[in-house]
C-alpha cells in the first residue's frame, strides 16, 4: 500500500513538473545594457537570451514599451505593442513605436514562442531612459 502512495506521488509530481513552463527570457538589454540610465537615441534596440530545459528555437517574440512599469503590468502597452512577430530575431530588434523624447523614462518587457501554441511569460519588466538628445533644452551660463 505504501509503495503505491509513493509511487503514485511520484506520478503526480512528474506530471506537474513536465506540465510547467519549461523555458524562459533572461538577461534583458537595450543598446547591449542592462537597465540605462540614458541612451543616445530615440530609437533603442533590445536585445534578450532564452533559456530552456530541452533544445529549443525562438519562433516568434513580442515586445511592449510603456511609460510605467504599471502600466505593463496592467498590459497598457502605451508607447509600443508589437504584437507577436514571427522570427527568431533576439539581438539588437528595432524599436518601432511612438516618437520617444530627450529626458523619457520608459518600461519594457518580452515574451517569446518556442512554437505556434506555447509561449512563455513576460519577462520582469526592465527600464531605459533617453538621455539629453543634440543639447536639448540645456541653458546656462559660461562659466569661466
Amino acid at each position: 500500500m505504501k509503495l503505491r502512495v509513493i509511487l503514485q506521488s511520484l506520478a503526480l509530481v512528474a506530471l506537474v513538473t513536465s506540465c510547467s513552463k519549461s523555458f524562459e527570457v533572461y538577461d534583458l538589454r537595450c543598446e547591449g545594457l542592462s537597465e540605462p540610465l540614458a541612451i543616445d537615441s530615440t530609437e533603442p534596440h533590445f536585445s534578450w537570451k532564452t533559456s530552456s530545459s530541452k533544445p529549443m528555437e525562438q519562433v516568434a517574440y513580442e515586445i511592449q514599451v510603456a511609460s510605467s512599469p504599471e502600466a505593463l503590468k496592467a498590459g497598457k502597452a502605451d508607447l509600443w505593442a508589437s504584437g507577436r512577430v514571427s522570427s527568431p530575431d533576439q539581438v539588437m530588434v528595432p524599436y518601432s513605436g511612438k516618437g520617444l523624447t530627450s529626458r523619457q523614462l520608459c518600461w519594457w518587457r518580452v515574451r517569446i514562442w518556442k512554437s505556434d501554441e506555447e509561449a512563455s511569460a513576460w519577462s520582469a519588466p526592465q527600464r531605459f531612459g533617453i538621455g539629453v538628445i543634440n543639447g536639448d533644452s540645456l541653458k546656462g551660463d559660461y562659466i569661466g
